[in-house]
């Protein structure tokens, strides 16, 4: 059998219809039950991030609570792209150390950023 253009044109057609393609693109934001489910879903059941690791992860990758270092400033976020964490600054002289994948290639600038938007369950883009 030959695919031939009216083949390709006819699939495409039926693939990105308003019946098909209609689901795949959410109109609006989950619900807080919605949200609710989807974390049930995933969590294991008497999970706590402080004493439990039901993923395996390596635990240099765990939330950790560190001494942060003098004059940071309650709130800011500092990124440590070669030991690959972020920091959350605390009050007391402390911080919340997480273990993150940072980009690769020339996709990380260094540099001070402002974080402009806050939102839980976030839309994003791949870059």
């Amino acid at each position: 059998m030959m695919l031939t253009r009216r083949h390709f044109l006819q699939t495409s057609g039926a693939l990105f219809s308003t019946p098909i393609a209609g689901p795949l693109l959410a109109a609006t934001r989950p619900t807080k039950e919605e949200k609710a489910a989807w974390d049930a879903q995933v969590t294991p059941a008497a999970f706590d991030p402080t004493t439990s690791n039901p993923w395996g992860l390596h635990p240099r990758f765990l939330p950790q609570r560190v001494d942060a270092k003098d004059g940071l400033v309650p709130g800011d976020v500092h990124v440590d792209a070669v030991a690959r964490y972020i920091y959350h600054i605390e009050e007391g002289g402390t911080a919340m150390r997480y273990g993150v994948a940072i980009a690769r290639g020339n996709l990380y600038e260094p540099g001070t950023y402002t974080i402009q938007r806050k939102v839980e369950w976030p839309n994003w883009t791949p870059t």
